[in-house]
């Protein structure tokens, strides 16, 4: 059996070694990994460490100890969140407010592909800091963004602390796109974290735990515990909305534009406490008639 993981340790490394606002896993060392990015982003995530061990790269000093350590820690305790891709666009393209909330679990990995940019986001690991050693009002968080084109970029953050500046990285390139992934990033977190908490009016959720007859017998075999899995799926009225959300862009007449969602808090003192511990969903739509107006992205050129 594995020895207790021990928490301190755990956060001073993060800490040390990965939380100045980020960590960019430099693709030129490539970490001599290719990972499929057709894998879910649990799946992706552990194939990609157990590259790293089966080719030895460790010990060759291609990969940071300390980067290796958090990133298996963090899948060895996480709880799978399994979230329907029809919810994906909803959090998305909602611009939640950012301020620190308790996590349901300890260490949260969401099982889904999101998109920043030209960026998939391939699975979001989140932290609670108030579980750790110095019982920060954070998080942590951890993704992979990997290009189209299948060049990769690890990112290690936190939801309240301010991360770098651009001129931080030696890259201009790198630091552009890490900067904007991190943006979306931490509302997308938010947002997912209310949607489950704050919304069963919308979501059915399912919880699968594993026996501890199961959990034993991978103990025995000194294999990475099953983590429970919860299925986040949208209700019928909710997929309705979704679906007749996403179609408004085909609709070819005037001036339309999109306004990004966000989850209304009652945070003020002059709300009952029956009424703060609901937060109201505020779901993207479109306002106005006519030809969809869409935000344009414009490409940095050297």
């Amino acid at each position: 059996m594995d020895s207790p993981i021990n928490k301190d340790k755990m956060l001073n490394e993060m800490i040390e070694s990965l939380f100045g606002g980020y960590l960019t896993g430099d693709t030129s060392k490539g970490f001599g990994v290719k990972v499929d990015i057709r894998l879910k982003p649990y799946d992706y995530f552990r194939n990609y460490v157990k590259q790293i061990y089966d080719k030895g790269l460790l010990s060759k000093g291609q990969v940071s100890e300390g980067f290796v350590n958090v990133l298996t820690r963090a899948l060895d305790n996480s709880e799978v969140i399994e979230v329907d891709k029809r919810l994906v666009p909803m959090i998305e393209q909602t611009e939640n407010e950012l301020f620190y909330r308790p996590l349901f679990f300890e260490t949260i990995f969401v099982n889904a592909e999101f998109h920043v940019g030209d960026y998939f986001i391939k699975g979001i690991i989140l932290l609670d800091g108030m579980e750790y050693a110095a019982h920060i009002e954070d998080w942590f968080i951890i993704t992979c963004a990997v290009h189209k084109d299948g060049q990769g970029i690890f990112l290690f953050t936190q939801l309240l602390k301010e991360p770098l500046a651009e001129e931080d990285f030696k890259n201009d390139i790198i630091a552009k796109q890490a900067m904007e992934i991190h943006t979306q990033l931490r509302h997308m977190a938010c947002t997912f974290v209310d949607l489950v908490m704050m919304n069963d009016e919308d979501l059915d959720i399912i919880t699968i735990k594993p026996t501890k007859k199961q959990q034993e017998k991978r103990e025995r075999y000194k294999r990475p515990r099953i983590p429970t899995r919860v299925y986040i799926r949208p209700k019928t009225h909710f997929i309705k909305y979704i679906e007749e959300y996403l179609t408004e862009e085909a609709k070819p007449f005037s001036h339309r534009f999109r306004v990004r969602g966000y989850i209304r808090h009652y945070r003020n003192d002059r709300y009952t406490e029956k009424r703060k511990s609901k937060p109201q969903f505020i779901k993207p739509f479109y306002k106005g008639q006519g030809i969809l107006i869409q935000k344009k992205r414009y490409k940095v050129m050297q």
